[in-house]
């Protein structure tokens, strides 16, 4: 009597089978997924693929960039601040840079040539502008990662 089931956990235990039955459940949890939320749901060894493919290319981008150090700031003159930084910024027209207590815009972008090679033009803002988004500015928030 015992050896059945033996013989049953030596045929679950083969890898064909655990291949089948993972695809299987997969195969039933997308298709309630889909039932319940008119969406498909990704595969699963397709969305693992995805995710190192993803860290694997912000790991090199990064790698590429270059060492990370603080922020040059230059006072172009008494309305005008330039940001150079070896990293991009999020920042857009509607973004209003806060820094020191001044509120400033952004005016251009420019692309530098020496180790910060991110260059950020920044107008003060007028009395009458409107805050759309506020982003606090320190020259070392680019060191950490």
């Amino acid at each position: 009597m015992g050896i059945g089931s033996i013989f049953m956990l030596a045929y679950l235990l083969q890898p064909l089978t655990l291949a089948l039955s993972f695809l299987t459940l997969e195969g039933a949890f997308r298709a309630i997924a889909a039932v319940a939320t008119s969406e498909l749901a990704p595969s699963f060894p397709f969305y693992i693929v995805s995710l190192l493919h993803t860290r694997l290319g912000s790991w090199r981008a990064e790698s590429q960039m270059g060492k990370r150090i603080s922020d040059s700031l230059q006072q172009l003159d008494p309305e005008v601040l330039q940001i150079s930084s070896c990293r991009p910024k999020p920042w857009n027209r509607l973004t209003t840079i806060s820094y020191n207590d001044v509120l400033y815009d952004l005016h251009d972008t420019k692309k530098g040539t020496s180790r910060r090679q991110f260059v950020y033009v920044l107008r003060k803002k007028p009395l009458s502008g409107v805050v759309r988004g506020l982003h606090h500015y320190s020259p070392d928030e680019v060191l950490k990662p």
